[in-house]
């Protein structure tokens, strides 16, 4: 990996529920009140760190592009007017639980006793269906996806350096590249950080990532 910048990692808002915990998955609950509320608290504080960038990446579930939207919308408002590019990526999307997406705790306890006892005892590797996938899925899809993305802004940076002339809207690129952006889920932000950090899967899984925060990292190598 040739990236060297910042990175910001970015978990969506809260969203649409009835109170009763849910296993959201890919199932594409929007963002309520709050939610909304805390995206635009994510963009000024985002806002403040002045990221060197005109794109946004994001999960593709509803919950996290519309606060990608509400976030690239105060960066814009912030910074002169850049227009905030929003890049949907589905491999960012949150921990894909198949049969159980979407479903209430409570009843996957009483439906499915005998398996929500194995997902208990082995919640890394337990995957209630065919369609579903583990935490070390995960894993794999969500860092390959991400170090794409660092090889690309790479790739842009370098050619903006070498054409200054073509420098747009004030970007100021210097030695490091270009900062990245990232909405997402907390099950993907966990398992970059387990990546980049040295974190065992559970000390990973331990972690506590609250909607709506900032997790910035400075990638110098």
């Amino acid at each position: 990996m040739n990236y060297r910048g910042r990175v910001f990692l970015i978990r969506h808002g809260d969203v649409e529920d009835n109170g009763a915990l849910l296993f959201e998955g890919h199932t594409d609950v929007p963002l309520d009140e709050d939610g909304q509320y805390q995206a635009m608290n994510s963009g000024l504080e985002l806002a403040g760190y002045q990221p060197n960038t005109d794109r946004i990446y994001s999960s593709d579930l509803l919950r996290a592009s519309k606060a990608a939207e509400i976030i690239g919308n105060s960066l814009s408002v912030t910074n002169n007017g850049r227009n905030i590019e929003i890049v949907l990526k589905k491999e960012f999307r949150e921990l894909n639980m198949g049969t159980w997406d979407g479903k209430l705790v409570d009843d996957i306890k009483r439906l499915y006793p005998k398996e929500f006892e194995k997902f208990n005892a082995d919640p890394l590797n337990f995957k209630p269906s065919k369609d579903a996938e583990n935490y070390y899925e995960l894993q794999n899809r969500a860092i390959a996806a991400f170090y794409n993305i660092l090889e690309e802004e790479h790739k842009v940076s370098l050619k903006l350096r070498r054409n200054p002339e073509n420098l747009e809207n004030g970007m100021f690129v210097g030695d490091e590249d270009r900062d990245v952006v990232l909405v997402t889920h907390s099950g993907v932000i966990r398992m970059l950080l387990k990546d980049f950090l040295g974190y065992s899967m559970d000390q990973a899984l331990s972690l506590d990532i609250p909607k709506g925060s900032i997790t910035l990292l400075e990638i110098t190598t």
